[in-house]
């Protein structure tokens, strides 16, 4: 590109785009425009690089995309075009409204109910990521006018509601609790376990307020209860490569399952290398500090509850990028979507 005279390129060198990687390129302008090969894996490309921007977006950042043809990349598409015929892609990219609107009109059937609820669900992850802007705002305006929605009607369907002014925008109901889904989660995704320890690209091992080890702090108190954590370690079973707390959590589980009465002295030694030890160590010291008064059954449905509606909410993140369109996998979207608002819906009725 810069042999061409297209100096403010930038490559992302076979990684995703991510919203780092976004939000570094908004402090140097206020357009972006993103052009991937024009096969099927540039396509997904630039859908992951849509959801990056989505947090990002608003009234005065825009993203733009182009879609080249599919024999082509940039490099190729510029040498055979030359500097104008890609200035002429430039000048049209579509813009991630469009692009969001062209998906959805690509594969849902938005003139059936049916099509036009699925549509909405699977667009629920996405829209929660962006800001309460007047961007936003217009994008939920024009997606009700696709959906056959109005603007009032999408917003209650996708979790969102009108500002008390009675203004236009439009914020998460759960708005300054984001803390209860942070983006570190629980690390990679789980799987078959092993004693190697994961790297969390997500950000630092969890802390002592983690949800996974206070749920296992209930657990020791609450021993006779560890069944309840069951549907929870099928989540679990499903994933390829667990995280280390997963790791650690399940382990013990088995532990404490064998014999219910396991002391703590033997439960420190009953891991084999540091990492583990030190999760487990701040497990008994969080299991120390619970009140004798808790109800700890009802403490340890609650937190399978929430642990179980992290798992769904980075199940339904994983499929969003991968863009489901039909089969297995979107029936498995649309179940993951059920069973995380069920979940949601349990751990509200306990409070």
């Amino acid at each position: 590109m810069a042999q061409w005279g297209f100096e403010n390129a930038v490559a992302t060198l076979g990684t995703a785009v991510t919203p780092d990687h976004v939000l570094k390129l908004f402090k140097q302008t206020d357009r972006l425009v993103f052009a991937f090969d024009g096969d099927g894996a540039g396509q997904k490309a630039a859908w992951r690089a849509l959801q990056a921007c989505l947090p990002h977006v608003s009234e005065n950042k825009r993203a733009d995309f182009i879609f080249l043809p599919a024999e082509h990349d940039p490099d190729s598409f510029i040498r055979t075009e030359g500097p104008d015929g890609f200035e002429a892609m430039v000048a049209q990219a579509a813009s991630l409204s469009e692009f969001l609107a062209r998906y959805l009109e690509r594969n849902y059937p938005l003139q059936q109910i049916e099509g036009s609820a699925a549509a909405i669900s699977f667009l629920k992850p996405l829209i929660v990521q962006m800001q309460p802007t007047v961007y936003r705002s217009s994008l939920l305006r024009a997606l009700a006018n696709l959906l056959g929605a109005t603007p009032m009607e999408l917003s209650r369907h996708l979790g969102l509601k009108s500002r008390e002014s009675g203004g236009d925008y439009f914020s998460p109901k759960n708005k300054g609790q984001q803390g209860q889904f942070p983006e570190k989660k629980f690390g990679k995704r789980f799987g078959k376990f092993n004693d190697e320890p994961l790297q969390n690209n997500w950000g630092p091992r969890p802390t002592a307020k983690s949800p996974l080890l206070s749920l296992a702090a209930r657990v020791i108190r609450a021993p006779q209860h560890v069944q309840l954590c069951n549907s929870l370690l099928e989540l679990y079973e499903r994933e390829q490569n667990p995280a280390a707390e997963v790791h650690s959590f399940v382990h013990l589980l088995e532990k404490v399952r064998n014999d219910p009465n396991l002391l703590e002295a033997r439960l420190q030694h009953a891991f084999n290398d540091e990492v583990h030890q030190n999760w487990v160590n701040s497990v008994l010291k969080e299991a120390r500090g619970l009140d004798d008064s808790l109800d700890f059954e009802t403490e340890l449905r609650s937190g399978v509850y929430q642990c179980s509606e992290l798992w769904f909410k980075a199940e339904l993140e994983r499929l969003t990028a991968e863009m489901p369109t039909q089969g297995e996998q979107l029936r498995w979207y649309h179940e993951c979507m059920q069973r995380f608002q069920e979940l949601k819906q349990k751990r509200v009725n306990q409070l």
